[in-house]
């Protein structure tokens, strides 16, 4: 997004976004100019080969040849893309820095994508933004659903309980399947007269029950003003188009990093949460209990070699762990 914003702004050049994305992977190590150095990838030195076609980078490989010591302490630095590129720092744009990174220090890419990010358009576009769960209620009205698009690591049903709770409002959940679309119509039609919510989970297990709520919504009359209804489903393409039209879309994807998982995790703990336990060793363990859980969850992008079995690790795993912390340090 950020490359077709500068680029239809004339801002950027689309000969450098093509060499950025190939690299130099339809040249041959052996047909091109001899490396100086052992210690630079041959990936890479095809990379920067690449590069050197750019007017930019012209002077690129006279440089390695020439500051060959300055170059590997560039490429020895534990955040190549926050020092100084020798020969080159004053001269050019965050991406071209970036093509650079990917160039040598391939493993850092993406926290240099970030900074371009950033810098072209703005930190908000890279922070990652907690749900707001309240909010999104804030905009709904009883005939405008609420479809929350299931991702891996992101359960909202602890979420939404939460907030029906806070709310002070029943929840009538059921989880969709063969045989629960009688439970349903009974939930929906006591909800909407009683003033309660309904919770229709993984409805891509039960998809052919949604264009029947299409309709009762559509023609549904003297519904109670707190009736709300919340539905969760893996993206699929037999997802009734009229009804995601008429409602509110929600995902919420699970948090990249360990910032950003403890972003997620600090906009969950309330000032209630906070105070309901009065022994001072509390909101020490509270902090521990989400950094813990920040840290298992990046655990899960090395696959088998972070855990021996998948598990997601989502929200209701952390509130089971905070409430069992909490009901050990009541009864000490």
């Amino acid at each position: 997004l950020t490359n077709k914003i500068l680029l239809s702004a004339n801002s950027l050049s689309p000969e450098l976004v093509s060499i950025f994305l190939k690299g130099g992977g339809s040249l041959d190590i052996n047909s091109v100019r001899k490396k100086p150095k052992e210690w630079i990838p041959d990936k890479g030195w095809l990379d920067m080969v690449a590069l050197s076609q750019h007017n930019t980078f012209s002077d690129l490989l006279e440089s390695v040849y020439r500051n060959n010591g300055l170059w590997r302490q560039w490429y020895d630095q534990e955040a190549p893309e926050e020092v100084n590129i020798p020969d080159f720092e004053e001269q050019i744009t965050p991406f071209e820095r970036m093509c650079l990174v990917k160039s040598l220090r391939e493993d850092r890419t993406l926290v240099a994508a970030q900074s371009y990010i950033a810098d072209a358009i703005g930190q908000k576009f890279v922070d990652s933004v907690p749900l707001n769960m309240e909010a999104t209620w804030g905009e709904s009205t009883p005939l405008v659903p609420l479809v929350c698009l299931l991702s891996p690591g992101s359960d909202p049903t602890k979420l939404i309980e939460e907030l029906a709770k806070r709310k002070k409002i029943k929840v009538l959940g059921v989880s969709m399947g063969q045989g629960q679309e009688t439970i349903a119509r009974k939930f929906m039609t006591t909800a909407t007269i009683e003033g309660q919510w309904v919770l229709l989970q993984n409805t891509h297990l039960g998809l052919a029950y949604l264009s029947e709520v299409e309709t009762y919504l559509s023609k549904a009359e003297g519904v109670h003003a707190e009736f709300r209804l919340w539905i969760t489903a893996e993206p699929h393409r037999l997802f009734p188009i009229g009804l995601l039209q008429m409602s509110i879309k929600i995902t919420n994807e699970a948090p990249v990093g360990m910032r950003a998982g403890l972003r997620n995790s600090y906009a969950w703990v309330t000032q209630d949460m906070l105070d309901v336990v009065g022994r001072y060793e509390w909101r020490q363990l509270l902090f521990v209990m989400c950094f813990l859980h920040s840290t298992v969850q990046e655990r899960r992008k090395f696959g088998p070699i972070g855990w021996n079995v998948p598990y997601e690790f989502n929200q209701s795993d952390l509130s089971a762990c905070v409430q069992f912390l909490q009901n050990h340090l009541m009864e000490m």
